[in-house]
Order: structure tokens, then C-alpha cells, then sequence
């Protein structure tokens, strides 16, 4: 019925009038299309912020991860250097014919 009152409407109306209703409607179709359109853009940037929030993240992490293990190794070379120099300094003192300390 609608599609008959469409046609009805066009046929009984001027072509200017007809004209005018198109326009009409085609700038509110073009209204609706550009708020699509900054919804999706709007969308988008938000995903966008969400994923660098993300990599911000996980390199706080990465970091945070890399200055322990420095601070661990440092530590174990500290731990084994000071093992060595203790070792020398026995093995030296037991040596027969060593001088004394004085």
C-alpha cells in the first residue's frame, strides 16, 4: 500500500515538488551517513588509544623484566668474582715456602 501511495504521490505532484522531496531526502541521508561515518572514525580512535595503552604496557613490563635480570647477573658476577679472589687469597696464604704475611 505504501509503495501505491508513493506512486500515487509522484504522479499526482509536480516535478519540481518531486524534485524537492528527493533533495530532501537526500540531505537527510547524507546526515545520517556522516554520523555513521564519525561514529566509525570516533570507534576506531578509541581501538587505536586501547592498543597503544597496550604496547605502553607490555615495554613497562619488557623493561621492568630486563632491570632485574641485569641487576641478577650483576650480582652473580659480583658474588662469584669476590668467591675467586677469596679462593687466591687462601690457596696463597697455604702455599709452602710462602712469606708470611705481615
Amino acid at each position: 500500500m505504501e509503495i501505491l501511495d508513493s506512486l500515487f504521490a509522484r504522479v499526482t505532484g509536480t516535478r519540481a515538488q518531486w524534485l524537492r522531496e528527493v533533495r530532501e531526502g537526500a540531505q537527510a541521508i547524507k546526515a545520517q551517513e556522516e554520523a555513521a561515518s564519525e561514529s566509525r572514525l570516533a570507534d576506531m580512535w578509541a581501538a587505536e588509544t586501547r592498543r597503544r595503552e597496550a604496547l605502553a604496557k607490555a615495554r613497562a613490563e619488557r623493561d621492568r623484566q630486563q632491570r632485574i635480570i641485569v641487576a641478577v647477573t650483576a650480582s652473580i658476577v659480583v658474588l662469584v668474582i669476590i668467591v675467586i679472589l677469596i679462593v687466591i687469597a687462601f690457596v696463597t696464604t697455604n702455599l709452602p715456602g710462602a712469606c708470611p704475611a705481615l
